[in-house]
């Protein structure tokens, strides 16, 4: 790919990466950190004419819930996680086979994202998108309380600067952790 100088590489998350539930920390995590290294791979990649996407699906009907497909963690003797891993098991059952994915239908879609075609002709593929209704409930809501707690937590979030006459930071979607220049 380096070589010819195009090609795109396809990391598939999940709407669980943008919140986290009880028992599902390790695959929810393991969500987090795939957009992660997809987000920063692109950067590294993109002056070379490459690209990585990160499709973040919600829930599509497919075989992913059955009962034998998933793992709710053995029993570990605390009673207190014993209601918890239970609630997580008939969310999933209750889940099962009622997915609002259509699995077809999501393909066919993350086709058209990859390859800018269909009904993603004339777009630019994002470094990360969600795939499904739900996925966009979830990660829009994501974001709007994200938005929400950095204004609400501002003034302390800011509190730690260095002083602002001597350092003016920069960072914007292409910069880089660090980026600083020295106002005098």
């Amino acid at each position: 790919m380096r070589e010819r100088r195009t090609g795109t590489i396809v990391w598939l998350g999940s709407i669980a990466g943008w919140r986290g539930s009880p028992n599902g920390g390790l695959y929810q995590g393991s969500k987090h950190a795939v957009r992660g290294l997809s987000e920063s791979l692109r950067q590294e990649i993109e002056p070379l004419g490459l690209k990585s996407i990160c499709i973040e699906p919600g829930f599509f009907r497919t075989e992913f819930l059955q009962p034998g497909n998933r793992t709710f963690g053995k029993a570990t003797g605390f009673e207190d996680y014993r209601k918890g891993r239970e609630a997580a098991k008939a969310s999933a059952d209750a889940m099962n086979g009622n997915q609002i994915g259509d699995p077809k239908k999501g393909v066919e879609v993350m086709i058209d994202i990859i390859k800018s075609e269909g009904l993603a002709a004339g777009r630019t593929p994002p470094p990360y998108v969600g795939l499904g209704s739900d996925a966009y409930t979830i990660i829009k809501d994501a974001c709007s309380q994200t938005l929400q707690t950095l204004e609400e937590w501002k003034d302390i979030i800011s509190s730690t600067d260095i002083s602002q006459e001597k350092f003016v930071h920069r960072i914007s979607s292409m910069d880089t952790y660090g980026d600083f220049d020295a106002a005098d």
